[in-house]
């Protein structure tokens, strides 16, 4: 059983992807000579070599054939199957892989026969009542028959991309990270409101202000583009500029990551860096991070670190995020580092 196959889907968004990566280290860490197969979505495979924990990297394009991934999953020769994304797609590759245990979610399957019979058995985990990352560890204990958690997240950076992070920025020692962008627009905190929070981080803690996002999006480069006329020509903008690996090592060097509930700051909670995380519309409960150098703000909360969370959020706009508090918030978590 040790040198097993196991496939592994994962085709959601790049923040899906990253908060599976625990769950694919208790895979490893139960099956430590069996070989591991990780199936990721477009731009989310540009970080399939930080999965360290992963032998094998597919990669799905969408809105293309994917012939060499159709025929990989259908000559594999796999033992277990573990799905977790729950569509349609996954459920037939499931099916094709022809892996003599296949798991998927019951949320996903009930009630969808298609779906229903290409699993060989279903895990009952309630993506409403846990954290995302103990939502995948729940499909991951499926095959791992055990309720340890792993000893590491599961995600590392290669040197290759430290090395290409570091010659491109040219930050120094010191820098601070803020990603304002995100896929969802009620998300945005206002441009006005990020550029004091930039003149905080540079003046009273001297820390060069770096700007990560992805200008291919109309609305998030707009918005971006408000923040650097109003940061002025002292912040170190690379949005556009950096690979998805590479924002990744930048954060990974930074003294501190700020930003909403995006990519970037599942990112900063893969590496456990430094971080204060803006939530509004979305459920802190369900994707806010969980180590000991993390801070969470929640719109509607005065306090610096929210640590207390329901499985029901009343989203609030984020305005309700004053530019004191945030600031507030930074000289705490700067204070504790």
């Amino acid at each position: 059983m040790q040198d097993e196959r196991i496939l592994l889907l994962q085709l959601k968004r790049i923040g899906d992807a990253l908060l599976t990566a625990p769950a694919v280290a208790a895979v490893r860490q139960a099956f430590p000579k069996a070989s591991l197969t990780l199936a990721l979505n477009g731009p989310t495979a540009q970080l399939g070599s930080a999965f360290c924990d992963v032998d094998e990297i597919l990669t799905y394009r969408p809105g293309k054939l994917n012939l060499n991934v159709w025929s990989r999953l259908a000559t594999g020769r796999f033992d277990s199957c573990l799905d977790f994304s729950g569509s349609d797609r996954t459920a037939l590759m499931t099916r094709l892989s022809g892996a003599r245990r296949r798991i998927g979610y019951r949320k996903f399957a009930e009630g969808k026969r298609g779906r229903q019979a290409a699993y060989t058995a279903l895990c009952d985990a309630s993506v409403r009542d846990l954290h995302t990352v103990d939502f995948h560890l729940a499909l991951a204990k499926m095959i791992t028959a055990s309720d340890f958690t792993p000893n590491r997240s599961g995600f590392t950076i290669p040197a290759s991309s430290q090395a290409a992070a570091e010659a491109v920025t040219a930050v120094g020692d010191r820098y601070a990270v803020v990603h304002p962008g995100t896929a969802r627009t009620e998300k945005y905190w206002p441009p006005e409101r990020w550029a004091e929070v930039i003149a905080h981080l540079q003046h009273a803690h001297q820390l060069r202000c770096v700007l990560t996002g992805n200008p291919n999006d109309a609305e998030e480069a707009a918005h971006l583009r408000k923040i650097e006329a109003l940061a002025g020509p002292s912040l170190h903008s690379f949005a556009g500029e950096l690979s998805l690996m590479d924002v990744a090592a930048v954060i990974g060097g930074s003294t501190l990551a700020l930003g909403v509930d995006s990519a970037a700051m599942h990112l900063a909670a893969m590496l456990e860096r430094p971080q204060i995380v803006l939530f509004g519309p979305t459920n802190p409960f369900h994707w806010r991070p969980r180590h000991e150098n993390a801070s969470v703000l929640l719109a509607g909360n005065e306090s610096l670190n929210v640590n207390t969370f329901q499985t029901k959020h009343r989203p609030a706009p984020m305005t309700d995020l004053s530019t004191n508090q945030v600031c507030r918030a930074i000289d705490a978590r700067l204070a504790a580092v």
